[in-house]
């Protein structure tokens, strides 16, 4: 009897930043044949990937930018049952996303008709981008003041009071 095998869990392409895993472990399932399973994984080059025995993986964090390759394979322990192989799944691994600050310091007159937007420049990562700013009494990204509204790559700090002020922004992905 020849053995079928299915792609269960992830997408066949999926793509994270560096240092990240993937939110599911690979798995696949089989159907038909005879006797014990044993499974195999397998890297895109086709060297077997130690330890991987399992009808899932889970790749460790990954420090390198690139494409991965994986399948996995079963044998049963049944007469007759071949090999089948598991399609491939692919994991996309970008850069993390790089973030600029324009301006990083200024000073405005109480009131000042024209005041310069803080601008915040995302690239790199995967994903959309979501914004969230804060302002501070002190120089710390900690413990600031979620300011109301401000969910986009700008934001135009008031200048009606006199005082000292932080802004920073929270940057995340989907």
């Amino acid at each position: 009897t020849t053995s079928t095998v299915v792609v269960n869990g992830p997408l066949p392409s999926q793509s994270i930043c560096l240092g990240g895993t993937l939110s599911a472990a690979l798995e696949f399932d089989y159907s038909s044949g005879t006797g014990t399973p044993s499974y195999q994984w397998y890297d895109e080059n086709d060297n077997a990937l130690i330890g991987a025995t399992g009808s899932s993986y889970l790749p460790p964090s990954y420090d390198t930018p690139g494409t991965y390759g994986y399948y996995a394979t079963v044998s049963l322990s049944g007469s007759g049952c071949d090999v089948a192989t598991s399609m491939d799944a692919e994991v996309i691994v970008v850069a993390d996303p790089v973030v600029e600050v324009e301006p990083v310091d200024a000073s405005y007159c109480q009131d000042a008709s024209l005041v310069d937007p803080l601008l915040i420049e995302v690239s790199g990562g995967t994903g959309t981008y979501s914004y969230q700013w804060y302002s501070n009494g002190v120089s710390s990204t900690v413990g600031g003041t979620q300011i109301a509204g401000a969910t986009s790559s700008t934001y135009t700090p008031p200048v009606d009071v006199v005082g000292l002020l932080y802004y920073y922004c929270v940057i995340t992905q989907s």
